[in-house]
C-alpha cells in the first residue's frame, strides 16, 4: 500500500514512475477462453405454491445482483433476456428445450431457480441445466434469513462460477473489500461487499486508522491506528468489534500484510532503536521478530508472493521509491521497477507471476496503474489519462483489481479487470483510499 500523506511526511517519502513503456504490450494477463461460454440466466421465480407476496421483492434483488455477479465474473457471455422464450421457469419440468437449443441464440448453459418464505426462512433453489446435453449439472438450495438476499445471490453467482470454470476460480462474489475513509477527525475503516453494497464502518475511535488488510481466515483484519498517539498496528475481529493491539512497539509500525500461511506478519517499522524505517517479520502475535532489510534508505509496504517465499516492497535506497524483492530473510535483493520514477503499493498476484503497482513517470504529473511480470521485468499500463490512481489490491482469482482514484474529483473506490478494462466505480463518499481484497471464504 502506498502511505497516507502524513506517513508520507514522517517517513520522507513518496511514491512511485514509470516511463513510456510500450502499450501494446503482449503480456497474457489471464487466458481468455477461444470461445466464450453463453449463459442464459432465467429469472428466478416464486415457488409453485408460495402465498407470501413479499418473495418478489426478494426475488428481485437475486436476479438483479446475481445477473451483475454473472457478467461481472469475466467467465461468461450473458445472453440478453430479451432474446428469450417467452415462458416462465419456476420448475426443471418448465424447460422446453428445443426452444433454449435454437442455433441463434447459441446458450451454453441455463440457470433457473425458485424461492419460497419457509419459517421465516427465505429458501431458494437454484438449477443450471447444460443444454448440449439436456443435462442438469447443478442443482442445489440456499437457505437464509430474508434480509441477506443480495449474500444469497453472491453464494450462487460463485457456485456457477466454480462449476463453470472447472474451478479456475471459485468466484469472487461473495468477497469483501476493506478501506479507508476520511472523517472530520482523521480516518475510520470500513468494509462492504465486493460490488460496493453492504457498507459498514467498523472503526469509530475518531483518529487516524490506516493500511487495513485482511488475515488469511477474513475473520480479523489487521491496520495502522493512531488511538494511543503512535502510529501502532492492531487486529479487529470483524464478528465482534474486538481491538487487540500488536505487542511490537516502537516510533512508527504500518503497511502490514499478512503471509499465505497466515502465521507471519510482515510490516514497515521504526523501533525506538533504529534511524531508518525497515522491513519486519514476526508471527502474528509478535514473537521471532527479525529485520530483513537493515539498510539506511527507508523501506516500505511489503507484500508476499502467493509461496512465501519472496516479498516485494517499496525502497528508496537507489534515490527514488521503487520496487524491489528480496526472500523471506532478506537475501537475494532485486531490482523489479528498472525506470527512472516514483513507484509504490505494490501487490503480488494470486499466480506470482506479476506485481501490480502504482507508477508516477518521471516527467508525469499523476499515478497509473502498472503492472511488472517478475520473470521478465516487461510492464504493461493498466490505467491512463483519468487522474491519479493508487493503491491496487488483487481479488483472490486474479482476474479484478480494486484501486483508489481521484477521476472523479474525489478520491473513491473502483475495481478494474486485471487486463486493463471494465473499471466500475464502488463508492460515492469522497476521501476512500487503501483498498484491501479479501480472500477466499471457506468452501461450503
Amino acid at each position: 500500500m502506498k502511505l497516507p500523506i502524513i506517513l508520507w511526511i514522517t517517513l520522507i517519502i513518496l511514491g512511485l514512475a514509470v516511463n513510456g513503456q510500450d502499450q501494446e504490450s503482449s503480456i497474457v494477463i489471464w487466458p481468455k477462453p477461444t470461445e466464450e461460454t453463453a449463459l442464459a440466466l432465467s429469472d428466478f421465480q416464486p415457488k409453485s405454491g408460495n402465498i407470501d407476496p413479499s418473495v418478489n421483492e426478494y426475488l428481485q434483488t437475486i436476479n438483479e445482483i446475481l445477473w451483475e455477479d454473472l457478467e461481472y465474473s469475466t467467465f461468461f457471455k450473458m445472453v440478453s433476456k430479451s432474446f428469450y422464450p417467452a415462458n416462465r421457469i419456476t420448475e426443471p419440468t418448465d424447460v422446453v428445450f428445443p426452444e433454449w437449443q435454437q442455433t441463434d441464440l447459441r446458450i451454453d448453459y441455463l440457470v433457473i431457480g425458485n424461492a419460497r418464505l419457509e419459517n421465516n426462512y427465505l429458501v431458494v433453489q437454484c438449477r443450471v441445466f447444460d443444454l448440449k446435453t439436456k443435462e442438469q449439472i447443478l442443482g442445489k438450495q440456499f437457505r437464509t434469513i430474508p434480509r441477506y438476499a443480495r449474500a444469497i445471490a453472491h453464494r450462487i453467482s460463485d457456485k456457477i462460477v466454480s462449476l463453470l470454470s472447472a474451478n479456475a476460480s471459485q468466484g469472487i462474489a461473495s468477497t469483501q473489500i476493506v478501506f479507508e475513509k476520511k472523517t472530520k477527525t482523521g480516518k475510520e475503516i470500513h468494509l462492504m461487499d465486493y460490488d460496493g453494497g453492504n457498507l459498514q464502518q467498523l472503526t469509530s475511535n475518531g483518529t487516524i486508522n490506516l493500511t487495513p488488510v485482511w488475515l488469511r481466515d477474513n475473520a480479523r483484519i489487521c491496520f495502522t491506528s493512531y488511538q494511543n498517539q503512535s502510529p501502532l498496528l492492531y487486529y479487529l475481529t470483524l464478528e465482534t468489534a474486538e481491538m487487540q493491539s500488536f505487542p511490537i512497539r516502537g516510533g512508527l509500525l504500518t503497511t502490514p500484510s499478512v503471509s499465505p500461511d497466515g502465521a507471519e506478519l510482515a510490516f514497515a517499522a521504526r523501533l525506538s532503536d533504529s534511524s531508518d524505517t525497515d522491513i519486519y517479520i514476526s508471527t502474528l502475535d509478535g514473537r521471532n521478530l527479525r529485520n530483513i532489510t537493515q539498510h539506511p534508505g527507508i523501506d516500505v509496504s511489503p507484500c508476499w508472493s502467493p509461496t512465501g517465499h519472496q516479498l516485494c516492497f517499496v525502497s528508496d535506497r537507489g534515490g527514488t521509491p521503487q520496487i524491489y524483492i528480496s526472500d523471506s530473510f532478506g537475501a537475494g535483493l532485486v531490482r523489479i521497477t528498472l525506470e527512472r520514477g516514483y513507484a509504490s503499493s505494490p501487490d503480488w498476484s494470486p499466480d506470482g507471476r506479476y506485481i501490480v503497482f502504482s507508477w508516477r513517470p518521471s516527467r508525469m504529473a499523476t499515478f497509473d496503474l502498472y503492472l511488472v511480470e517478475v520473470a521478465t521485468k516487461e510492464l504493461r499500463q493498466l490505467t491512463q489519462s483519468a487522474g491519479n490512481n493508487e493503491n491496487p489490491s488483487w481479488s483472490p482469482d486474479g482476474r479484478h483489481l480494486v484501486f483508489q482514484s481521484d477521476r472523479t474529483g474525489t478520491t473513491e473506490i473502483f475495481t478494474i479487470f486485471a487486463d486493463g478494462s471494465n473499471v466500475r466505480q464502488l463508492t460515492r463518499l469522497d476521501g476512500c483510499s487503501n483498498p484491501g481484497w479479501s480472500n477466499y471464504g471457506t468452501a461450503e
